[in-house]
């Protein structure tokens, strides 16, 4: 996988691919109140880490991975650093929020 290094840190010996740092891959994605915000993954992404800040609980910042967003599907995003697998499948993440709020989003 492109921007990946294979990382043996599993307890039980397995080893599995983790994200480089690539400046060049992270986005500021800007989620104005009571709208949806569309991000669309590059062709070769297969890893995200999404950074959320502090505000999102507040924000009620939600995302779907999809063709188009649909609230009955949101997954609800909690302040942190969280890494999700992508390896395939829709490119379009859908981010939507009841108050203002800024989600980075890091690529592989």
């Amino acid at each position: 996988m492109a921007n990946t290094i294979e990382s043996p840190v599993s307890s039980l010996g397995e080893s599995f691919d983790v994200a480089l740092l690539d400046s060049a891959r992270v986005f500021a994605i800007e989620v104005a109140a009571d709208t949806t915000v569309k991000h669309t993954l590059a062709s070769t992404t297969t890893l995200v880490t999404i950074a959320v800040g502090l505000d999102a609980s507040a924000a009620s910042l939600t995302l779907v991975r999809g063709s188009a967003y649909d609230a009955a599907k949101a997954w609800p995003l909690m302040p942190g650093y969280l890494p999700f697998g992508v390896p395939g499948g829709s490119r379009d993440l859908h981010f939507n929020a009841a108050a203002d709020t800024v989600v980075h989003v890091m690529e592989n």
